[in-house]
């Protein structure tokens, strides 16, 4: 059976990409990307979270949009951008011995739920690996800047963009809000959805 890897979401948000950009202070690494988190780092990323109240005066916009992510608890929300010339390699962002048994059950029972908010970069340089090929996964110009990608089973990279900056996320998921906002994205952009080979 199929199963969808990549959708961009039709979520209406008003994020003021300058308020993220003007007060990125990203001074952690993580392979390719420089990044800031939003959460609370002394829990960690793999427990139940919290956007803290710094990161909500710092990037209200951003922060807004991501309450409004069908998550029942966040557990990872961080600004990454790249930091050197290289792509990120082939990869997938959730494995079950990070994220530990429940975060595990949780997030494939509701794949694809990586929501992920792009601030800023080209539309194309999401790459999605299949198994005998290789496949862009695209956003629509302006429309919406969030994606949803498979964490659990879409391998892909990411090629160098100087200007990529995205919000990741992960959290435990809540089914019936999450499974109503695919089937309204997928309505709206279908064309843009990225598939499994079988």
């Amino acid at each position: 059976m199929k199963k969808l890897l990549f959708l961009p979401i039709d979520l209406e948000t008003k994020i003021d990409n300058n308020e993220v950009i003007s007060n990125l202070n990203a001074i952690r690494k993580f392979h390719v990307w420089n990044f800031q988190a939003l959460i609370d780092t002394s829990i960690g990323p793999w427990n139940k979270n919290y956007i803290t109240k710094k990161s909500k005066e710092m990037f209200p916009t951003l922060c807004k949009a991501i309450e409004l992510l069908p998550y029942d608890y966040i557990c990872n929300a961080k600004i990454n951008f790249q930091n050197n010339d290289r792509p990120m390699a082939p990869h997938l962002d959730v494995r079950r011995e990070s994220a530990g048994e429940e975060l595990w059950n949780n997030i494939t029972e509701n794949e694809p739920c990586g929501y992920r908010i792009v601030i800023s970069g080209l539309s194309n340089t999401l790459k999605i690996h299949l198994k005998d090929k290789i496949v862009t996964g695209n956003m629509p110009k302006i429309k919406t800047s969030i994606y949803a990608i498979s964490q659990s089973e879409a391998v892909h990279h990411v090629e160098y963009d100087i200007n990529r900056i995205i919000c990741y996320t992960h959290g435990y998921i809540n089914k019936e809000k999450h499974e109503k906002l695919i089937q309204k994205s997928l309505n709206k952009y279908n064309e843009y959805a990225v598939w499994s080979d079988s």
